[in-house]
């Protein structure tokens, strides 16, 4: 293996491992431009850009994944045999390895799908001055319009319309999706009200994803390998494909039919449904998690709605999975999943805010301090922390370099001024450019890549800035609505203050040694000091503009 895979590799790792994610990222496409075939880096990109919320990415990886592995061609019944064919070129270990990460990806794909946050991202209109970001985001609709467009195709003239009929019978003031939302979104311009809604292009998606999972479920028993452990079993799937069909009949507002067994209606079809999976045993923590996650759903979805006749069941189900989910993972397993289980997961956040799971989480997750209810924003406040932190961390360096420039300031020549100050400058049009595009991390990662070399040039230590985790009880004390309150309150204070960063940044400071004419006598020692302190004095106020605990406030003009 190359050097420079290896150690790219491993610098990734430990990065994500420490939730830098920017730098994550950045180091492992460095990789994939040394192994630009390599299937398992490029589903460790998509499992991250997943963390980072950025859903039509992930999805833009994971089709770019099975477009590698099964490559067209223009005579279809060769096909099989050209993806055969390129099958050989790994031997069998990697070969094994490459059919389990497609596996997976096709796995991860039909998830994404049928999630509920592709579709906002889809919908999503770009807001005032157009980012980098928005633009990012209409190259990837443009990129996999194609695609999604002869997926719904496949999906609406295969069995599963007919399958569903019934179901769709029992909804009510809804029709059954076709092409023509979809194509509404895909001609929908930016500025445009919108004419195709998140629901119409969410139902059309969870259709797909039931059709996803469907291909899926055919192609684990192709995977044979019984001295190895596969990484799929067609339950935990299937149960998966139960989710997104609960999630579907939720849009549509269907009511299940009455149960003859005195059970309310929604518990008992889902216990039937889920016992039609079952069928035996579930033997891992994935399986019993996803029913956990079948039961939960429901709770969440009925947030801010009048409260449910069976919630109570439903609660008590869902716990009951969980405890049989631990009962099957080792405690490094269980330690790994924590924050997933206790604050991330958004199919839990109904469950999360009972009773029955503060008891669970007493039991399998003790803990000094106990994890608040996560609002619905928090990963834009984690996003809006953390772009704060990184540029918190970066001024203060450049102060603390040019305080320190100011007391060697005799001996310095203008050569090494101008070098200073072209530093400075850039470092300043990176800072601006964050606080302009702070939600694309590709900028964030520049400015990262930038500081790690002038590091080394002149003396301080890089940034090392983790995405911050959900702040504690005690920081936000209160019940969910308003911790809910602060969160936004704290994300809307956060976006003032990178407004006005990027208004102080408009324009550089004077330079003078930038346009200084040779034979001109050399700046004094004094003159020298004097602007070593100018330079540091701004990047204090930058400093204090963006420090959390401090309310924004207007910098002072640029001299």
């Amino acid at each position: 293996m190359p050097p420079d895979l290896l150690r790219a590799y491993e610098d990734a790792a430990d990065c994500e491992e420490s939730r830098r994610y920017d730098e994550a990222l950045g180091y492992y496409y460095e990789a994939l431009d040394r192994d630009p075939m390599n299937f398992g880096l490029r589903l460790q990109i998509g499992y991250l850009q997943e963390k980072l919320r950025l859903y039509l990415d992930a999805l833009d990886t994971y089709e770019g994944i099975l477009t590698i592995a099964e490559p067209p061609e223009t005579r279809p019944r060769f096909r099989r045999r050209r993806v055969r064919d390129l099958r050989k070129a790994y031997r069998w270990s990697a070969r094994w390895d490459r059919d389990r990460t497609v596996l997976v990806t096709r796995y991860r794909r039909a998830v994404l799908l049928g999630g509920g946050q592709l579709a906002h991202q889809w919908v999503k209109q770009d807001e005032g001055i157009r980012t980098k970001r928005d633009e990012e985001r209409t190259d990837l609709r443009d990129r996999l319009a194609a695609w999604l467009t002869k997926l719904f195709e496949e999906t609406l003239e295969s069995h599963l319309k007919r399958d569903l009929a019934k179901t769709y019978k029992q909804a009510k003031d809804h029709d059954w999706p076709t092409l023509d939302s979809w194509n509404a979104a895909l001609e929908q311009s930016p500025i445009d009200t919108k004419r195709c809604s998140r629901e119409e292009v969410e139902q059309l998606l969870s259709l797909a994803s039931l059709y996803a999972f469907e291909d899926v479920i055919k192609r684990i028993p192709l995977l044979r390998a019984p001295w190895r452990r596969r990484a799929l079993t067609r339950q935990a799937v299937r149960v998966s494909r139960l989710i997104v069909m609960q999630r579907l009949r939720m849009l549509l507002e269907v009511t299940p039919p009455p149960s003859k067994a005195g059970e309310h209606p929604y518990v008992a079809e889902l216990k039937r449904e889920l016992r039609e999976v079952e069928s035996g045993r579930f033997y891992r923590w994935q399986e019993h998690y996803n029913a956990a996650c079948v039961f939960a759903l429901p709770l969440a979805e009925a947030e801010g709605k009048p409260g449910r006749d069976d919630a109570l069941e439903l609660a008590r189900l869902a716990i009951l999975r969980l405890e049989l989910a631990s009962a099957r993972a080792d405690s490094a397993f269980i330690a790994s999943r924590r924050d997933w289980v206790l604050t991330e997961d958004p199919d839990l956040r109904g469950l999360r805010r009972r009773r029955e799971f503060k008891a669970f989480e007493a039991a399998y997750f003790p803990s000094a301090s106990r994890p608040p209810q996560r609002p619905p924003k928090a990963h834009r406040w984690e996003a809006s922390r953390y772009t704060v932190d990184l540029l918190l961390a970066t001024t203060r360096r450049w102060e603390d370099v040019w305080r320190g420039r100011a007391g060697i300031a005799d001996g310095t020549d203008a050569e090494v001024l101008a070098r200073w100050c072209a530093d400075d400058e850039a470092a300043r049009n990176l800072v601006r450019n964050v606080a302009v595009d702070y939600r694309d991390w590709h900028t964030r990662n520049e400015l990262l890549v930038r500081m790690r070399d002038w590091s080394a040039e002149h003396g301080f230590e890089p940034l090392q800035v983790a995405f911050p985790r959900f702040p504690a009880d005690g920081e936000w004390v209160g019940d969910a609505s308003q911790i809910a309150d602060a969160t936004f309150s704290d994300i809307e204070a956060n976006t003032s203050r990178l407004e006005m960063l990027e208004l102080a940044f408009a324009s550089p400071p004077e330079s003078p040694v930038a346009d200084r004419k040779p034979g001109l006598p050399a700046l004094s020692k004094w003159d020298v000091a004097r602007l070593c302190a100018i330079r540091a004095d701004l990047w204090k106020e930058a400093r204090e503009t963006v420090t959390p605990t401090r309310l924004p406030r207007q910098l002072h003009p640029l001299p």
